[in-house]
């Protein structure tokens, strides 16, 4: 059976042939060669053309099998000639079968079922029904009405054909009409008509995305409305630019959007520029300055936006200003004199006639010298046995000493120093020891000789002893006298020959 419920007409292959028409082939050898050598034998439908045709000739069709068995019964006379005229009649509708069945698979593999609907005038359709009503006119051996039949059939074809392009008109225009009241459902068979006559027509694929979204964009552009009414201007915006990305083309969706975001934006703007007021007013300058940020994204060129950047900024000035000289003082109370001439600058870089900071720094830098000096000797005991370096640092200590409110540290310090500079006035006890044989010389305290054992008493510090033998080479011995009782021993000797 075919598509339509009807047996095949013909089969891919040669017909059955009778013995009618081998008798009839001979006869006309004999009478009519001439004739004969244009006749056939049979008739073929070239198998290209009926491979995988839904319209399908089945091969063992009961209809093929009368035609090739039972002789015409319409009361016609089997003369040679009209033998022949029958043979020719069947040949000519065999070979119109093949043109339709050609055509028809064309048309398949171009979308005809699709796009080929009749709502646009004959369709795809009704050109089948044509080619069933001539199959069954080939099947009861009716050749000239199957010949008329598949040529009204090829007519239907070429017409389809022709009507490609307003076809594709139609439907591109009831889909966008669809979309323009967001009837996906509606758009998108007309969009899928489109693209079976163009399938890379970029409208009609743009348009069939379109309709898919459709119900969406419709569903959001619901709530915008929704949200408007109440009042929601935000959700409202949100549901529109939703839609708006869903189908940027649709014009409601993205000039709502347009027109709400401009109302937001203004909001915005306000109350940015009102917060940043409020925040001036009481002193929060890094919350004044948010909200000004966000005022200026907004509007840049506003003249107000540069008005209240000079007030945030003569504000944290000042404020600045302020902090720092609280935390000098701070720092002065903590005797962190160093710390305190740091921020006396840092307030002389925003404002370089502060008076504060300019008297505030003198007093630091005073007291960070004295401090540093008194610190320096108590690292350094060593040197206070240099006479001029204990002169210097009983003058230091004596300063220090004279300061009226002076700091708990730089007391301490100044005690420290004072018991330093004692114990370096004190002489305490040093054993030299040497082989009898080496001259010994202390830097800057005497020249001993020769000798075995001598003890001295010395001031605390850093000595320098040189022994020397002739014959032997120099030696060189630095020693430390500390401020303690502890005894100091010294060995000198020469035992290296030359």
């Amino acid at each position: 059976m075919t598509p339509f419920g009807r047996s095949a007409a013909r089969p891919h292959g040669k017909t059955t042939a009778s013995p009618v028409y081998f008798f009839g082939l001979a006869f006309l050898v004999m009478i009519a060669i001439g004739v004969v050598v244009f006749l056939p034998e049979s008739v073929e439908v070239p198998a290209n053309l009926t491979e995988n045709v839904p319209l399908s000739v089945a091969r063992d069709s009961p209809s093929a099998a009368v035609s090739a068995q039972i002789p015409k019964q319409n009361g016609a006379e089997d003369t040679p000639a009209a033998l022949v005229k029958d043979r020719l009649v069947e040949k000519e509708a065999k070979s119109l079968l093949a043109k339709v069945l050609e055509r028809q698979i064309r048309l398949e593999n171009d979308g005809a079922k699709i796009w080929g609907d009749s709502s646009r005038g004959p369709g795809y359709v009704d050109a089948l029904a044509a080619l069933n009503t001539a199959n069954s006119e080939l099947d009861r051996q009716e050749y000239a009405r199957a010949s008329d039949g598949f040529r009204v059939t090829l007519t239907m074809f070429d017409q389809l054909v022709a009507s490609k392009d307003e076809r594709f008109v139609q439907a591109m225009n009831a889909g966008m009409a669809a979309l323009d009241i967001l009837d996906g459902p509606a758009a998108t068979p007309n969009f899928q008509m489109a693209l079976a006559l163009q399938p890379q027509n970029g409208r009609a694929q743009g348009g069939l995305v379109r309709a898919t979204q459709a119900p969406q964009v419709l569903d959001q552009m619901t709530e915008g409305r929704r949200h408007e009414a109440a009042g929601d201007i935000d959700r409202a915006l949100h549901a529109f630019q939703a839609a708006t990305a869903l189908d940027p083309k649709y014009v409601p969706a993205s000039e709502n959007a347009r027109r709400l975001s401009a109302i937001v934006v203004e909001r915005n703007y306000e109350n940015a520029v009102s917060a940043a007021l409020a925040a001036i007013k009481s002193y929060k300058f890094g919350q004044a300055l948010q909200a000004l940020e966000t005022a200026r994204k907004i509007r840049p060129t506003a003249p107000e936006i540069t008005e209240l950047r000079a007030r945030i900024r003569f504000g944290r000035q000042q404020q600045a200003i302020a902090n720092l000289r609280k935390r000098a003082l701070s720092l002065e109370q903590a005797e962190d004199w160093s710390g305190a001439i740091k921020h006396y600058e840092k307030a002389l870089t925003i404002d370089p006639i502060a008076g504060f900071a300019i008297q505030g720094r003198t007093r630091a830098e005073k007291f960070n010298t004295l401090y540093g000096q008194v610190r320096n000797y108590i690292a350094n005991p060593d040197r206070l046995s240099s006479p001029a370096l204990g002169d210097h640092a009983r003058q230091v200590l004596a300063t220090a000493r004279r300061i009226p409110n002076a700091g708990p540290k730089l007391q301490a310090d100044a005690k420290r120093l004072d018991t330093l500079i004692s114990d370096a006035e004190t002489p305490r006890p040093v054993v030299l020891k040497s082989d009898g044989q080496t001259r010994i010389v202390i830097y800057r305290v005497a020249r001993l000789g020769v000798l075995a054992e001598r003890r001295l008493m010395l001031r605390p510090g850093r000595y320098v002893a040189v022994g020397s033998r002739s014959g032997y080479r120099d030696v060189r011995v630095t020693f430390l006298v500390p401020s303690n009782d502890t005894e100091t021993v010294v060995e000198v000797r020469c035992v290296e020959r030359i």
